[in-house]
């Protein structure tokens, strides 16, 4: 308004019809924000005090030519008495913007009140909206709320406070299984379950595959493997613990039933995604007929490498916590098996489909062998004692050692079974029947291996006992002592760690003692 009328005054006090019209409408817009502000103030006083407007002053508005600099920074009355006189209404000066919108955001944050579940459907809407996996919406939502709150610092308190319940959600949120099943992707992952099932009972009702059926299985399946790995694993675990499991109990049916192998492979790979959803599943599937159909279909198709790969580590999946096996299913899982899997490694074809069954299928030895608590009715042990040699198999176990990695573990679960590369040598070196199954340049970077982890190691780490136990079992039941390899460096650690006095020790202390007491003649 100021500088409609310092350019009418410039031009001799002549307004233009744009520039009255633009007055119009800043008088419309002052009176609208005076009123609110009005509002705003009203409410501190009391209800029943009458609003009072200011007196309009009684003295002439002056002449539009004759206006100066210092009449038009002269402040005008909140209100004029009246809408009629523009010319006097448009020489009052304005509430300064200032302070109208920090009154007006003063107010706005405190009335700003962020609804229950709010962060929960934000995270839902990008979900749905973009496709992006649950992990990423978090990073999106991250990155919008604090890009507003950057450039928008009149409403930073609320974004902070969005993204502290981002912070929650992603770290500590609880909702319950109704609510988790009623969301998009868990209705999603329903569904597909549904259509799976509704597959396998259709499958029930006839007795032979109806090839034309077959791309719609496997897109369905395609897409409940892209919800059960993008959506909240909440989520997914929800819609699956629903009736005791029952749709992963179907899908296993299904799998049974089912002999294509295209969609074989494609359940094969959505068990795997199961197995890691939920620890429960992995009981479930140990307890179910999955493991003994496994071990079937690979003995029966022996030349499909990727059902051979696929099932084989879903078998370990299953295997990789080291629950105790129902009895019955080592009617299936029996001597024959583990002497297939023996088989296969020691007889693999050279080059990268070659390496990829040994080490598929070494670790589903280890992960099967952790199983036997009670070395005479070791299964894996009691077929090793059978043959000449496993090169290939020693080697890779030689390889993982020296690395020290676990192929068994695959998921974060808590295990029965603290290293299945460990057990499997203990229980190999238990017996003279199977520790000669190590050539001697096998055992001597074994024994350099057990003198680095036993050195390196600290007192109270079980590793370190079970290390000790090992080299002990190597001097029991081999030939150790004809060649003695780095003697004296063991012996100096032995001793080292006898004169250990911490409690923590107390374990590793009384191993070394056994091993002086038991091969006194060769240490002085």
């Amino acid at each position: 308004m100021e500088v409609i009328h310092a350019q009418a005054t410039s031009n001799g006090g002549t307004y233009t019809n744009e520039q009255r019209s633009n007055l119009r409408k800043l008088i419309e817009h002052r009176k609208m924000v005076l009123s609110q502000v009005k509002l705003i103030s009203s409410e501190s006083q009391s209800e029943t005090e009458p609003s009072t407007f200011p007196v309009q002053p009684s003295r002439p508005a002056p002449k539009l030519s004759s206006v100066s600099k210092h009449s038009l920074k002269r402040r005008a009355p909140p209100v004029p008495s009246s809408s009629s006189e523009e010319t006097s209404a448009a020489y009052s000066e304005p509430l300064t913007c200032t302070d109208c919108s920090s009154a007006m955001t003063s107010e706005s944050q405190k009335e700003i009140v962020i609804p229950p579940n709010f962060i929960t459907e934000l995270l839902e809407k990008l979900r749905i909206n973009s496709g992006i996996s649950y992990t990423t919406s978090f990073v999106v939502a991250e990155t919008i709320i604090n890009h507003i709150k950057t450039k928008i610092p009149s409403i930073a308190n609320p974004m902070d406070t969005l993204l502290s319940e981002i912070t929650n959600e992603k770290e500590c949120g609880v909702h319950s299984n109704e609510s988790l099943i009623l969301t998009h992707d868990g209705q999603c992952i329903e569904k597909a379950f549904l259509a799976l099932t509704e597959h396998k009972d259709d499958a029930q009702q006839r007795s032979w595959a109806l090839h034309m059926d077959e791309p719609e299985i496997l897109d369905q399946l395609k897409e409940l493997l892209t919800l059960l790995v993008d959506a909240n694993q909440k989520v997914s675990k929800a819609v699956l613990q629903q009736n005791d499991f029952e749709y992963l109990q179907s899908t296993v049916i299904y799998f049974q039933m089912e002999h294509r192998a295209s969609i074989r492979l494609q359940l094969l790979q959505l068990f795997g995604c199961l197995c890691g959803i939920d620890k429960e599943v992995i009981t479930q599937l140990l307890c179910s007929v999955l493991p003994g159909e496994l071990a079937r279909t690979m003995q029966d198709m022996p030349q499909d490498l990727q059902l051979q790969l696929y099932s084989s580590l879903v078998l370990t999946m299953i295997f990789s916590t080291a629950e105790p096996l129902p009895h019955w299913l080592y009617d299936q899982l029996d001597k024959k098996f583990v002497i297939y899997l023996i088989s296969c490694i020691e007889n693999a074809p050279d080059g990268e489909d070659g390496d990829q069954l040994i080490d598929s299928f070494v670790g589903l030895l280890l992960a099967f062998n952790q199983h036997f608590s009670d070395l005479k009715k070791n299964l894996v042990m009691n077929v090793l004692a059978t043959c000449k040699t496993t090169k290939n198999v020693s080697e890779k176990v030689m390889l993982l050692i020296n690395r020290e990695e676990d192929p068994v573990v695959l998921f974060d679960y808590p295990r029965n079974c603290s290293n299945s590369v460990l057990k499997f040598l203990l229980d190999v070196f238990a017996s003279k029947d199977t520790s000669g199954l190590f050539f001697t340049s096998d055992m001597m970077v074994l024994l350099e291996i057990l003198l680095r982890q036993i050195t390196d190691l600290n007192p109270g780490n079980q590793l370190r006992t079970q290390y000790l136990s090992l080299l002990r079992l190597v001097f029991t039941n081999t030939d150790y002592f004809e060649h003695k390899h780095l003697f004296s460096e063991i012996e100096l650690c032995l001793k080292r760690i006898e004169k250990e006095d911490e409690a923590e020790s107390a374990h590793d202390c009384q191993v070394v003692r056994k091993i002086f007491t038991q091969f006194h003649t060769h240490f002085s």
